[in-house]
């Protein structure tokens, strides 16, 4: 199968891509204090270092979207938050087929967000108006949009 005359050197024709039903369910917390949000700087994997996102991570089988988040934020950051309530879907394609960031509101109800894993390097709570400084997975920038 011949390449296309511009892709790079990274380039991989997929051969079964996955469908739309078939994407992974990722969960997102849209955390608020005030009127900031908070945000996560990926370390990991090597390809999305550098980027911001809305905190959270895949659906484990068995638990629902919402237990999924209250996990991924106690496992990475170190916080219980309140139940999250559902805000924006967004179906994401990716080389390997796609996501579906499912993004939940929600507030802290115990502990200070701190970096407890090796998925990031580093936290921070921005305004809205501050989402254009921080350079926000393809993903979330729907969702960062929605709260502007």
């Amino acid at each position: 199968e011949r390449q296309p005359r511009n892709a790079g050197p990274n380039y991989q024709v997929l051969t079964k891509p996955m469908s739309p039903p078939d994407w992974p369910e990722v969960a997102a917390g849209v955390i608020t204090r005030g009127d900031q949000f908070l945000l996560a700087c990926r370390k990991r994997p090597e390809k999305l270092n550098g980027m911001w996102e809305f905190p959270g991570g895949k659906k484990e089988p068995g638990e629902t979207i919402a237990d999924c988040l209250q996990r991924e934020l106690w496992e990475e950051l170190g916080i219980r938050v309140s139940p999250p309530q559902p805000f924006k879907t967004v179906r994401h394609p990716t080389p390997s087929g796609g996501i579906v960031l499912v993004a939940m509101t929600c507030t802290i109800v115990s502990g200070e967000p701190r970096v407890l894993s090796q998925e990031h390097s580093q936290i921070a709570w921005v305004t809205a108006a501050e989402f254009k400084n921080y350079p926000l997975l393809p993903a979330d920038q729907p969702v960062a949009a929605a709260l502007l």
